[in-house]
């Protein structure tokens, strides 16, 4: 009987690894397209912003929002 608990306990637990496994690689799917939307966004918002210099500032505020809303 204890042999039977064993394998089922083996087989929940690999089931929660795959959850786990797929759920980070959704997660970082969706990163990644985040960050292609925004780098080729970057150039509009730095025309409309009218100039260069402010350059830095958009892309801290930017990563400074996706710190925060990460654990969310």
């Amino acid at each position: 009987m204890q042999g039977t608990n064993a394998v089922e306990d083996k087989t929940s637990a690999l089931a929660g690894r795959g959850l786990v496994t797929a759920a980070l690689l959704l997660a970082m799917a969706v990163t990644s397209l985040e960050q292609t939307v925004v780098s080729t966004a970057m150039p509009t918002i730095i025309s409309q912003l009218k100039g260069l210099k402010i350059y830095p500032w958009v892309f801290s505020a930017y990563l400074l929002a996706a710190t925060v809303t990460t654990p969310i």
